[in-house]
C-alpha cells in the first residue's frame, strides 16, 4: 500500500498551465519537501491532493483509494501559510477541537484528539489562551495541531 500516488497529474487555469504530468509516489513513513519558487505550482498541486482542485487529467490516490474532488479526506492534512488564515476560535483549545467536532465525533473522543495534538505539538500550556495573543511560531504549531487533531486511522500531513 502507498501513502501517495500521483499519476500523470496536469492541471491549468484558465489560460495557464501550472502542473503538468506530474508522477510522485509515497510510501507510508516517508517525507519529502517541495520547495520552488512563488507561482511554481506548490500550493496548486497541494490543493489537488486535498480534492480541493479537480485535475485536467491524472488522478491522485491516498492509502489506494481514488482521491475525489470536493470530498473530506481526513488522510491528508493542509496547513496554510499564515497560520492567521486558519485559526479562528476565541481559544487554543476551541480552535484544535473544531475539526473533530465538525467530523462527528463525541465529546470524549474531542478531549483526547485535542490533547494528544497539543502533546505531540508542545503546546498544552497554551490551551486557553486566545490565539491572536501567541508569537508565529506558536500559531503555526496551533494549525498543526488543528489537523493532527482530524487525522484518520492512516494520516499524511
Amino acid at each position: 500500500m502507498t501513502a501517495l500516488t500521483i499519476k500523470n497529474l496536469s492541471f491549468s487555469y484558465p489560460d495557464h498551465p501550472v502542473l503538468e504530468d506530474i508522477n510522485l509516489t509515497l510510501n507510508p513513513g516517508e517525507r519529502v519537501g517541495l520547495i520552488g519558487p512563488n507561482g511554481a505550482g506548490k500550493t496548486t498541486l497541494f490543493h489537488s491532493i486535498c480534492g480541493v482542485l479537480k485535475p485536467n487529467s491524472g488522478q491522485i490516490s491516498l492509502f489506494d483509494s481514488k482521491v475525489v474532488p470536493g470530498k473530506f479526506h481526513p488522510q491528508v492534512g493542509l496547513v496554510f501559510q499564515y497560520p492567521d488564515d486558519q485559526i479562528f476560535s476565541p481559544t487554543v483549545y476551541d480552535d484544535i477541537a473544531f475539526g473533530p467536532r465538525n467530523m462527528g465525533l463525541v465529546d470524549q473522543d474531542v478531549e483526547a484528539r485535542v490533547h494528544e495534538a497539543m502533546a505531540l505539538t508542545g503546546i498544552e500550556q497554551l490551551a486557553q489562551r486566545a490565539p491572536h495573543h501567541l508569537s508565529g511560531g506558536q500559531k503555526r504549531m496551533v494549525a498543526i495541531a488543528g489537523i493532527k487533531a482530524m487525522r484518520d486511522r492512516k494520516s499524511v500531513v
